[in-house]
């Protein structure tokens, strides 16, 4: 089956778990800088 990678706030909304929110939001800091770099 594929997987499709939902954006930080909507996988957050539903989600709804602090713990698990608090890691989207940790997982999407290196993404922009690595973006950056490119």
């Amino acid at each position: 089956r594929q997987r499709a990678w939902l954006a930080p706030a909507d996988a957050a909304m539903l989600i709804d778990e602090p713990d698990l929110s608090t890691l989207v939001k940790t997982l999407k800091l290196p993404q922009p800088l690595q973006v950056d770099q490119a």
